[in-house]
């Protein structure tokens, strides 16, 4: 089943079940999460539908869509609800962790080995301006993941971008460096 979350800001403002009359949303939506396809990833799409929702004000509402207009990869830029951070790094391979409370999910995609698991959201270990997460295995979803964010510049050899904040994180027997983003999202003792 498809569902569209629609965003003002970083905020979600409705979601609607997606009744897809054009038959194209799913196999578009595959061809922008290439090459790791994970059951809940989320993609950036404009459509055009009417809601044929019977209760209007209900919390989840039905769009026929009759038009897709584009479907895009989910970037930190076009990412469209709150996080507290985004992390990111290309050595070995291509890789991202979203960390977001206000969607209640951590989110790991490394392209290299074509893994992606989606973990319920643990809040950190705050120690100053370092966040520390240690998330045990869950057989059969996820491993074990130990990550460290600090508010240190880094900047990505392959690509030259450039962040403040580094990350490290230990997974699957490899440890990865990168950058993070710094989301919107506001919690108690986030500095």
């Amino acid at each position: 089943m498809a569902v569209l979350i629609e965003t003002a800001g970083d905020s979600a403002v409705r979601q609607y079940r997606l009744i897809d009359k054009t038959k194209t949303l799913s196999s578009r939506h595959n061809q922008t999460t290439e090459p790791v396809y994970h059951l809940v990833e989320m993609s950036r799409a404009v459509v055009c539908g009417v809601n044929v929702s019977e209760n209007k004000q209900s919390k989840m509402l039905t769009m026929d869509v009759h038009r897709v207009e584009s479907v895009v990869a989910k970037t930190v830029e076009n990412f469209g609800v709150a996080f507290e951070f985004w992390c990111e790094g290309s050595d070995p391979a291509d890789w991202r962790l979203e960390i977001s409370n206000y969607m209640g999910f951590i989110y790991y995609e490394n392209a290299g080995d074509a893994s992606a698991w989606l973990i319920a959201w643990y809040p950190p270990k705050i120690n100053g301006n370092k966040w520390t997460y240690d998330i045990p295995a869950n057989p059969g979803y996820n491993g074990a993941l130990s990550l460290v964010i600090k508010k240190e510049k880094y900047t990505n050899p392959k690509t030259q971008k450039a962040y403040d904040y580094s990350c490290e994180m230990k997974v699957n027997g490899q440890t990865l460096k990168g950058g993070v983003v710094r989301g919107s999202a506001k919690l108690s003792g986030y500095n």
